[in-house]
C-alpha cells in the first residue's frame, strides 16, 4: 500500500513537472512569434489569397489558454475589410504538438465589413476577394465554435441598384 502512494506521489510530480515544461514551451513559442508579425503577416497573406496587415501583435494567457491580441487587423488591398483589434484562443496542445495554429475562439471589435454588389449584380465582400486575381476566393475557413463580433459596421454598396446602406454598431455571437 505504501508503495503504490509512493508510486502515485510520483507520478503526480513528473505530470506536474511535464505540465509545466509544455507550458514553458508554449510560452517561449508565443513569445517568439510576437517578434515575427512581418512572417505571420506574409503566412496569412498566403493563406487567404489577400494581403492581410497587422499594426501590432501581443499575447496574454487566460488559465490555460494563449491568446493573441491583434489590434489594427486588416485584410484586402488598401486594407478593405477592417476586422480592427480581434482576441483569438488558440488551442495549445495543438500549437506544441503539431505546431498548428487551432483558434478555440475569436472576438472581433471594431470591425468594418463592405459589400459590393456590381451593375452585373455579382455580390462580394470587399478584402477577401481579388477581382483581378486568378487565386479563387476563400471558401474554407476553420473556424472556431465561438465567433464574438462587438461593434461592427456593415456597408452595402449596391451598384445595380444605386443605392448605399450602413448598418452601424452591429453585435454578434
Amino acid at each position: 500500500m505504501r508503495r503504490a502512494a509512493t508510486v502515485l506521489k510520483h507520478f503526480a510530480f513528473y505530470s506536474l513537472i511535464a505540465a509545466a515544461v509544455v507550458k514553458l514551451l508554449a510560452v517561449a513559442a508565443a513569445y517568439v512569434a510576437i517578434s515575427h508579425r512581418a512572417e505571420i503577416q506574409y503566412w496569412l497573406s498566403n493563406k487567404f489569397g489577400v494581403p492581410v496587415t497587422i499594426e501590432h501583435l501581443n499575447i496574454h494567457w487566460n488559465s490555460y489558454i494563449p491568446r493573441l491580441a491583434i489590434r489594427g487587423l486588416s485584410m484586402g488591398e488598401n486594407n478593405a475589410l477592417e476586422l480592427g483589434n480581434a482576441q483569438i484562443g488558440v488551442h495549445l496542445p495543438a500549437l506544441v504538438f503539431r505546431r498548428n495554429v487551432i483558434p478555440i475562439n475569436i472576438s472581433l471589435r471594431g470591425t468594418h465589413i463592405n459589400i459590393l454588389r456590381d451593375a452585373d449584380g455579382v455580390t462580394r465582400v470587399l478584402g477577401l476577394s481579388n477581382p483581378d486575381s486568378d487565386t479563387p476566393p476563400v471558401t474554407s475557413l476553420v473556424l472556431p465554435a465561438f465567433v464574438r463580433i462587438h461593434d461592427a459596421t456593415l456597408t452595402w454598396k449596391d451598384r445595380k441598384r444605386n443605392a448605399n446602406i450602413t448598418l452601424p454598431s452591429i453585435d454578434l455571437e
